[in-house]
């Protein structure tokens, strides 16, 4: 095939990221490069075009052929754990419009629209200082516990997100009987929902004499347990949790001084827009 005569206009990669889990979480082939050293591109015109596709982005749909596109040594962004998914969403924002992001916010004090300019390069640093903590003791009892998945994310979020559909059409029911049936029907889910959730986050239990990796046996061994003895577990998962959110950012009111702090969200369409 003859070469494009193009391709020295090509794009190339913007930086290189290490990931924060260094390929732990990841199967074995899922990297074409060092994880530590991964290539990342500035998006493509079509790729703009699908960060502000809702129904591809309710789905992860989007941001999974945004992040093939812009690092392709990553082979199956579905597999990519949540603790490098905000590290990788923030690479390709840099790698596309620079380390500056703007933010509007209204304040909660006086109503002024304030104007906020981020340094996306202090989000690389801090996610490449978090640490995901793994291990929990309970008696005789080793719990080893791992990252969700992209793609158990997204599907755990979309059931979530379609139960809050229904939600809404029951409460609009005249019948008082037939909504509380569906309103008793609906929160079993939800928590089954909840209770799925925990259960994907478990990686093994070791007894001491054997190491249980089968989901049955998990699944079987959370549902018969003592709530007293999860709790170890559920508390990791939440210190996790808040560990790896986008870190706050401290803001001020122009106009009469209010001090707040600001969560940005890195897996939406309003993330990837030019400053």
């Amino acid at each position: 095939m003859t070469q494009n005569p193009l391709q020295q206009y090509f794009r190339q990669p913007k930086i290189f990221i290490g990931l924060p889990s260094h390929g732990i979480y990841n199967k074995p082939g899922s990297f074409d490069t060092d994880v530590d050293h991964i290539p990342v591109f500035g998006m493509t015109g079509m790729d703009e075009i699908l960060v502000k596709t809702p129904d591809a982005l309710l789905t992860g749909e989007s941001t999974v052929k945004v992040i093939a596109s812009c690092c392709p040594a990553i082979k199956d962004p579905w597999a990519l754990s949540n603790i490098d998914l905000d590290m990788v969403l923030t690479a390709i924002r840099i790698a596309t419009y620079g380390n500056e992001l703007n933010i509007k916010h209204v304040c909660e004090e006086c109503g002024t629209e304030n104007e906020y300019d981020f340094d996306m390069s202090t989000f690389i640093d801090y996610y490449s200082s978090c640490k995901f903590e793994n291990k929990v003791v309970a008696g005789d009892l080793t719990i080893m516990i791992r990252p969700l998945t992209y793609k158990q994310s997204s599907d755990f979020s979309l059931r979530n997100f379609q139960m809050q559909q229904r939600l809404k059409q029951i409460q609009d029911l005249e019948d008082e009987n037939q909504k509380n049936v569906e309103l008793s029907s609906l929160y079993g889910e939800l928590a089954k929902l909840q209770n799925d959730i925990f259960i994907a986050g478990i990686e093994h239990v070791n007894t001491g004499s054997v190491t249980v990796t089968e989901r049955g046996f998990i699944k079987e061994w959370v549902e018969n347990s003592d709530s007293k003895l999860l709790e170890s577990v559920r508390e990791l998962v939440k210190k996790n949790q808040r560990t790896w959110r986008s870190p706050t950012q401290k803001i001020k009111c122009d106009n009469c001084g209010f001090e707040a702090y600001l969560t940005i969200s890195l897996d939406q369409a309003d993330f990837f827009v030019a400053a």
